[in-house]
């Protein structure tokens, strides 16, 4: 479902696309200040989180990932709005199904879990089982 939808070159050039699961989290942004002092090596291809819409959109304004979702579909329908709201068109997803396919992604090599139990499981089982590498719990 998602593979079609990469919009820029940059993504495929860059060999370490991340998708941090608990973006939001302390964890998280540690992971996007590692990715911010490393943009030739890493990219924050997919930033996933739970409901905090505010936290969310900064990262997205700062970061502008290819996708961000939350796991809570009324806070990504008002992340969606701000966002467009000031012209940034990123894509905002909802829902456990979408974090999934994120976490699966072909065009992500790595995946970052965050803190909490369902991030690390997520990117341990699903991105291992789609040959991703995952630096989650680890």
């Amino acid at each position: 479902m998602l593979q079609g939808k990469v919009r820029s070159k940059f993504y495929a050039k860059i060999s370490k696309n991340v998708v941090i699961l608990g973006a939001t989290g302390s964890i998280g942004n540690s992971t996007l200040s590692v990715i911010e002092h490393n943009p030739q090596q890493y990219a924050a291809f997919a930033l996933v989180g739970g409901s905090n819409v505010d936290a969310m959109f900064e990262k997205c304004v700062k970061f502008r990932p290819h996708f961000a979702a939350l796991a809570d579909e009324n806070a990504a329908k008002i992340l969606r709005e701000k966002l467009i709201a000031h012209q940034n068109s990123n894509p905002v997803l909802a829902g456990q199904q979408a974090i999934c396919e994120l976490s699966a992604h072909p065009r992500c090599r790595y995946g970052h879990g965050g803190n909490c139990w369902c991030g690390r499981f997520i990117t341990n089982v699903i991105g291992r089982a789609s040959g991703k590498k995952s630096v989650a719990g680890e």
